[in-house]
């Protein structure tokens, strides 16, 4: 994938999540299941703490930030943490690599994911590469392991069901 259509598909994402998406977290899991859904080269994906994370997903985003085509912005939480709101301004593409979802349909994407807290989409995003990545069979038990702390039976059911209402059960 040329690093335009790379930019391209950023851009769609975002435009279909309201041109904001908050959290790490959360925008290396929407991209990783947006990409699920669509048949085009992708970005690289690899198993890391909190699932599939793409470096070079990463790498373009910063890219954008440095080239202010995002803007990234650091929000303290009440913990004393921080997290990170992306937001962008131009969403003009050469080419639409989410046009095989149609707009509304990615739009219905984005808001359903915005919808649930990272930890669900972390667990939904981890379900889906191992089932269809790790080809784990016993992949509750397995993601149990991995994430022993998040991977509660109430968070699993709603991991699922975002699966499911994205098609991708």
């Amino acid at each position: 994938m040329s690093m335009s259509n790379k930019i391209d598909l950023i851009k769609s994402v975002f435009s279909a999540a309201d041109c904001e998406i908050v959290g790490r977290i959360r925008l290396q899991k929407m991209f990783y299941l947006f990409e699920q859904l669509i048949p085009d080269d992708k970005f690289a994906f690899s198993y890391h703490h909190y699932g599939p994370y793409s470096s070079e997903l990463s790498s373009v985003i910063s890219m954008m930030i440095f080239d202010e085509s995002i803007k990234e912005e650091a929000i303290s939480n009440s913990f004393g943490g921080v997290y990170y709101k992306y937001s962008i301004v131009d969403t003009k593409t050469d080419s639409d690599p989410v046009a095989e979802l149609s707009a509304e349909k990615s739009s219905e994407f984005a808001k359903r994911m915005k919808e649930e807290t990272s930890v669900v989409i972390e667990l939904a995003a981890t379900i889906h590469w191992l089932k269809h990545h790790e080809s784990i069979n016993d992949w509750e038990n397995e993601l149990k392991a991995r994430k022993a702390n998040k991977a509660t039976d109430v968070r699993i059911k709603q991991a699922l069901s975002l699966l499911s209402d994205l098609d991708m059960s």
